[in-house]
């Protein structure tokens, strides 16, 4: 149910956002990292609420026929994690981590440059709540990370990157990012964009495993005490 919620929720902001986007601006929706990495999660809540209903609809009459019938093969091409469900995992990972980068680059190199003192509504929806969604998702979602899933999103900010360049090539008035993502000032932006990739995505994905394990780690406490009947007093 939570996730029907989340869904409705992205998706409110994401058309809305584009519906009420600033088309004086030299650039288009379409090119900024905020929105990409938005898109990013609202396909990941879309792909994750559609598995889920179709497993209450259905998965549990699967197994019981194969369990039912003794077949062990079904029993394992049934366990075993069909495309779809990987394509959440990747797209869960990828949108994890954008969300977060989003909001650090944001509020760390973007923010300041407006000079005003307060947040707007597309700022706390766009680049709060964004975060906040990733958080809810780690505490209620069983998805699991992995250190080296850092790559994905390496290659996710190595695309928007190489876009950029593309974008800005043909006008160099295009600058998305100013003092950020500037390839007028190349030297500069290849070194925040070294620093990003190199030291601040692994840090980022060092975080998200943290996350994860802690969450495994509660989670096996409270299992444990559960099944054992331990409690403690005091």
């Amino acid at each position: 149910m939570y996730r029907f919620l989340l869904l409705a929720y992205t998706m409110t902001v994401l058309v809305l956002s584009i519906v009420y986007f600033d088309h004086n601006k030299q650039a288009t929706w379409l090119v900024f990292l905020t929105h990409w990495s938005y898109s990013m999660l609202t396909a990941h809540l879309l792909v994750a609420t559609v598995i889920s209903l179709v497993h209450v609809l259905h998965d549990s009459s699967g197994i019981r026929i194969a369990v039912n019938r003794g077949d062990r093969g079904i029993i394992s091409q049934r366990m075993s994690k069909p495309f779809y469900m990987k394509l959440s995992w990747l797209l869960f990972v990828i949108a994890s981590g954008s969300a977060f980068m989003v909001t650090c680059i944001y509020f760390g190199a973007v923010f300041p440059q407006r000079g005003v003192g307060y947040l707007n509504v597309e700022d706390i929806n766009l680049h709060i709540m964004n975060s906040v969604v990733i958080i809810l998702e780690f505490i209620i979602a069983a998805l699991p990370v992995r250190l080296l899933h850092g790559v994905y999103l390496f290659v996710f900010g190595l695309m928007y990157i190489v876009f950029s360049v593309i974008y800005w090539s043909f006008d160099h008035r295009r600058v998305i990012y100013p003092h950020v993502l500037d390839w007028n000032f190349p030297g500069r932006t290849m070194i925040y964009m070294l620093l990003v990739g190199f030291v601040f995505i692994p840090l980022l994905q060092s975080f998200l495993f943290g996350l994860y394990s802690l969450r495994r780690f509660i989670y096996r406490r409270i299992h444990f005490r559960r099944s054992t009947g331990v409690h403690y007093s005091g």
